[in-house]
C-alpha cells in the first residue's frame, strides 16, 4: 500500500442500495434493465448486518489468483485464501448471491480486460462517446460537462458498477464505455464480467488504493463458509441513495403537481418524469404543465411540496367555486390559464398566512422566555428580601407597600452578605433547595480516590466560608444573629 492510505478501513469500497421508486419516473431504471442490471440497484447483503470482514478481504486479495478456464471470461475464476479455506469468485458463484445479467447469455459482449482499461479507443469511438454523453462544444472529459441523464447514471454506477476513489470530477475512458451502454445500449456488457475485472484490476494496480465490491465479496465468503467467529469486522452502513439525497450543490429536486423534476445546477439541464398518482392528460394540458414547471424552475430555492392530499383537494374545490358564469363559453386554453391563476393566488394567500402564523408563534415564544426570566429574577429578589428581613429581626411580609425609611433602625455593620445563587432555576431542572441531598453514587470509588489525592497534596479540607452557608429553620434567632456567622 502507498503511505497515503493511512486507514485500512477507508480502502474498503462498499455498494449502495438505490431507491428505485425515486429514479423510476426519470427513466433511470430502464437504463439498467436494458442491460439486465436492475438487480444491482436493490442488491443488499441482508445477513451481513453492515459488517465487513476487513482482514479477511485483505488476505483474500493478497492471495488472489486468476484461472481463465477453457472459455474465458465465462469460465474465469478468481480464487484466494481466507484462513485455510479458499473463496472463489466466478460467474456462477456471483449468480448464487445476486441475480445479475438477466438477459440471455449469448447476447452479452465480453471485451478483453486490456481493451476495457486501455487509455485510447480511437478518435472516432471517443468522438462518438463525447457526442452521446457530453454537451456540445465540450473539450474536457469532466463530469460537470455531461448531459443530465448520463451524469445521473454515473452517480449510481460510481457506487455499484464502476466504483472508484479520488477525483470523481473527472471521467475515465472505460467509464464512458459503461455509460454509453447504459444510456444508449451501444453494447450489452456483462455486470459480472465488470465486477471480476474491477477486482482483478484493483489487485494488480500499482498503488492498490481501494478494494471494490466489498459487500459482494463478504456475501460470497459467508455463503462459501469462509468466515469464522473471530474475524475482525468493520461497520459500513448500507446507505440508500435517493433523489433527496443527491448533492444539493449539483442537483435540485422538485415535486410538482404532476411531475418529478430534477435539475442540474451546473449545466441548467433538467429531466422530469410523471408522477404515478396523477392521471394521464391530453396534449394541451401537458403543454400548460410544461409552462408552469418552467416558471417554477425560475424561482430560487427548493420549494416544499405541499400540494398533495387534503391541501390539493381544497385548492381544487376553490378553483371550481371561483369560476365565472361565462367560464364554459371560453376556449380550453383560456380556461386552463384562469384555473392556473386561481391556484397560484390561493397558494400565495395560504403561504402568507402560514408565514404570519409562524412569525406570531416565534414572537410568542420569545415573549414567554422573557417572562420566564422576569419571574426568576422576581423570585431571587423576594428571597433576598426575606433574608434581609430575617437578619433585621422583622417578620417577612410578602408584597409589602412603600418602605418607611425614616422609621427603620440604624444600619448595623458586620452583616454577612446574602448568598447569591449561582444560576436561576429552569423549567427542566428545579433549583436545589437548602438541605436537599443529591444522593450522588460513586460505585467505582473514583471520587474517593480523587479526594485522597487532593488531601495528600494540599492537606485536609478547609471548611467553606461563612457566606456560602445555607441557613435553615434552626438558625433563626429573634432579633438577628448573635456573634459572627
Amino acid at each position: 500500500m502507498k503511505e497515503k492510505v493511512s486507514n485500512l478501513d477507508n480502502v474498503l469500497v462498499v455498494e449502495k442500495a438505490i431507491k428505485v421508486e425515486d429514479f423510476r419516473p426519470l427513466k433511470v431504471e430502464e437504463c439498467f434493465e436494458r442491460l439486465g442490471w436492475e438487480a444491482c440497484l436493490v442488491y443488499r447483503d441482508e445477513e451481513g448486518d453492515n459488517n465487513i470482514p476487513r482482514d479477511a478481504i485483505l488476505q483474500w486479495m493478497a492471495t488472489l489468483e486468476k484461472d481463465k478456464g477453457n472459455n474465458p471470461p465465462r469460465t474465469t475464476t478468481l480464487k484466494g485464501k481466507v484462513g485455510r479455506k479458499t473463496m472463489e469468485m466466478s460467474f456462477d458463484t456471483i449468480r448464487q448471491v445476486a441475480n445479475f445479467d438477466t438477459k440471455e447469455e449469448g447476447t452479452y459482449y465480453y471485451p478483453p480486460d486490456r481493451e476495457i482499461y486501455k487509455q485510447n479507443h480511437g478518435e472516432e469511438i471517443e468522438q462518438n462517446m463525447k457526442d452521446l454523453l457530453f454537451r456540445p462544444g465540450t473539450t474536457e472529459w469532466v463530469r460537470r460537462e455531461m448531459n443530465i441523464l448520463p451524469k445521473l447514471c454515473a452517480v449510481i454506477a460510481g457506487h455499484d458498477v464502476i466504483p472508484r476513489l479520488g477525483d470523481k470530477g473527472k471521467v475515465r475512458l472505460y467509464e464512458l464505455r459503461v455509460l454509453c451502454a447504459l444510456v444508449a445500449g451501444t453494447e450489452r456488457l456483462s455486470l459480472r464480467h465488470l465486477i471480476m475485472s474491477n477486482v482483478w484490476e484493483s489487485r494488480n494496480s500499482y498503488d492498490r488504493c481501494f478494494i471494490p465490491h466489498c459487500r459482494l465479496i463478504t456475501h460470497l465468503m459467508r455463503v462459501q463458509g469462509c468466515l469464522g467467529n473471530n474475524i475482525y469486522h468493520v461497520h459500513k452502513t448500507h446507505r440508500f441513495l435517493s433523489l433527496n439525497g443527491l448533492d444539493k450543490k449539483d442537483w435540485r429536486y422538485t415535486l410538482t403537481d404532476t411531475h418529478h423534476v430534477l435539475k442540474d445546477r451546473v449545466t441548467g439541464q433538467s429531466i422530469k418524469g410523471r408522477r404515478d398518482d396523477v392521471p394521464p392528460v391530453d396534449e394541451i394540458e401537458e403543454e400548460m404543465e410544461d409552462v408552469e414547471e418552467e416558471e417554477s424552475e425560475e424561482s430560487d430555492g427548493d420549494e416544499i411540496d405541499r400540494k398533495t392530499g387534503q391541501y390539493k383537494k381544497e385548492i381544487e374545490v376553490l378553483v371550481v367555486k371561483r369560476r365565472p358564469s361565462e367560464y364554459n363559453n371560453w376556449e380550453r386554453h383560456v380556461q386552463m390559464m384562469w384555473d392556473r391563476d386561481t391556484r397560484h393566488q390561493e397558494s400565495q394567500r395560504r403561504m402568507m398566512k402560514d408565514l404570519i402564523e409562524r412569525q406570531d408563534q416565534h414572537a410568542l415564544a420569545q415573549a414567554w422566555m422573557i417572562q420566564e426570566d422576569i419571574n426568576a429574577r422576581h423570585i431571587d429578589a423576594e428571597k433576598r428580601r426575606e433574608y434581609e428581613e430575617w437578619y433585621a429581626g422583622r417578620t417577612f411580609v410578602p408584597n409589602p407597600g412603600p418602605v418607611p425609611w425614616e422609621q427603620l433602625p440604624p444600619y448595623q455593620g458586620g452583616k454577612a452578605p446574602y448568598p447569591v445563587p449561582k444560576t436561576h432555576s429552569s423549567r427542566w431542572i428545579p433549583l436545589q433547595q437548602p438541605g436537599h441531598s443529591t444522593n450522588l453514587v460513586d460505585p467505582e470509588g473514583t471520587l474517593k480516590e480523587v479526594k485522597a489525592m487532593m488531601r495528600e497534596y494540599f492537606g485536609d479540607e478547609v471548611p467553606l466560608p461563612p457566606y456560602d452557608r445555607q441557613y435553615g429553620p434552626d438558625d433563626y434567632q429573634p432579633g438577628g444573629p448573635s456573634g459572627a456567622l
